[in-house]
């Protein structure tokens, strides 16, 4: 029996087929994927990191790190905000033995959407414009996110 051996030619560093934009802003109300892919030879594992080099953890409820290489901001109340996963600063790591590749940055931005007492929004846009608030925060939070809103339909 003869044993293949894989030459270093064969071998290929990781190359990006999917880089994540470099700015992603998301409803608390909804979520947001980030996706990143990368070929080469071996396949590439793909990770995450924060701004600082640190690796990216599953946070239950808020973050999830997927194996195919997705970022999942979960959907979260307000109260459940936190600056440190809604508005930082991420980069995806795409590895095998042959190199390692990180992404441009990527700042992440969760916004509000207020309603009021009733449950109607409490702003709205025609189908031309995105208005863009600033609005506090739940008292929990001593940061200030954004609101982005648009008006979808008449009845909303």
């Amino acid at each position: 029996m003869e044993l293949g051996v894989l030459s270093f030619s064969e071998h290929r560093a990781p190359t990006f087929t999917i880089e994540p934009p470099n700015k992603v802003i998301f409803l608390n109300s909804s979520g947001e994927s980030v996706h990143c892919a990368a070929l080469g030879n071996p396949r590439p594992s793909i990770s995450w990191v924060l701004a600082d080099g640190t690796a990216v953890t599953d946070l239950p409820g808020l973050r999830l790190s997927l194996a195919n290489g997705t970022l999942l901001f979960l959907p979260f109340m307000a109260e459940s905000y936190r600056q440190d996963i809604h508005a930082s600063t991420y980069r995806c790591i795409a590895s095998n033995l042959v190199g390692k590749i990180s992404s441009r940055d990527i700042r992440v931005r969760a916004a509000y959407q207020l309603h009021n007492a009733t449950g109607k929004r409490l702003a709205t846009a025609n189908e031309a414009a995105t208005p863009n608030f600033l609005c506090h925060p739940p008292a929990s939070s001593e940061n200030y996110g954004q609101l982005l809103t648009r008006n979808r339909s008449a009845g909303d």
